[in-house]
């Protein structure tokens, strides 16, 4: 959940001073603290979690420029009587992860009225959800009721990298930045207008952190570079 406080405070930083360029970064080494051990949270920590590192560019677009992420809400929230479902504890050698196996069903209680905060009536286009797991992501997709597509590069994320904390969440959006900016390889068309979708993740407390995010399109000078035998190849990878 970390991304999202340093993309709230690089998006203050530019309405301020509309010129200034934030780049958002975030590394995340979380098999520094993997542990020999029988315990279920350790083992299943040693899992999941992963290395990775992320970085993305926060500022304001020339008017002549598509192909981006529009800031424009962020959302916290923290669920009641749950600080020790998900928590980092130190121990003599280093932390050690508590994974409580009910944060499924916390988080979907949790995250359908933070969406409802954020969103209204109004449906998101596109979803950006952290892969904590597999488990969340399945209760998630139920609780949204959510097509396999719409969950595709969460789950391509999730099985390629794993879970890599903060970082994790840049991967998903950039996985979706991908298959946005393509037209599509059934009728060929680019998005024909601004999609507005949502980004969330989750974190010790438990916290749901949401964002409200709307992509731009690339406009029509940039979308001479994509080529329709690329956008049929990135929908065969998403499709795999």
């Amino acid at each position: 959940a970390a991304a999202f406080n340093g993309l709230r405070t690089a998006a203050e930083i530019v309405r301020g001073d509309p010129s200034a360029r934030v780049l958002v970064a975030s590394v995340e080494l979380c098999s520094l603290h993997n542990q020999p051990s029988a315990e279920y949270d350790l083992l299943v920590g040693a899992s999941i979690f992963s290395d990775g590192a992320s970085a993305c560019l926060v500022g304001c677009p020339a008017a002549d420029e598509g192909d981006y992420f529009r800031l424009d809400e962020f959302y916290t929230a923290i669920h009641p009587d749950t600080e020790e479902e998900m928590a980092w504890n130190i121990r003599d050698h280093g932390f050690a992860l508590r994974l409580s196996p009910r944060v499924p069903n916390h988080l979907a209680l949790a995250a359908p009225s933070a969406l409802q905060t954020v969103f209204g009536a109004q449906r998101p286009h596109f979803w950006a959800i952290h892969p904590g797991g597999r488990a969340i992501v399945d209760r998630l997709a139920d609780i949204f009721a959510l097509p396999p597509e719409a969950l595709a590069a969460t789950r391509e994320v999730l099985r390629c990298y794993g879970n890599m904390s903060s970082a994790t969440i840049l991967f998903v959006l950039a996985a979706i930045q991908r298959r946005l900016r393509r037209p599509s390889a059934q009728n060929g068309h680019y998005p024909a207008a601004d999609l507005t979708g949502v980004a969330m993740a989750f974190g010790p407390g438990l916290v749901v952190e949401m964002g409200k995010l709307t992509y731009v399109p690339p406009l029509r000078t940039q979308r001479t570079n994509w080529t329709g035998v690329e956008a049929q190849q990135e929908y065969s990878h998403a499709a795999g």
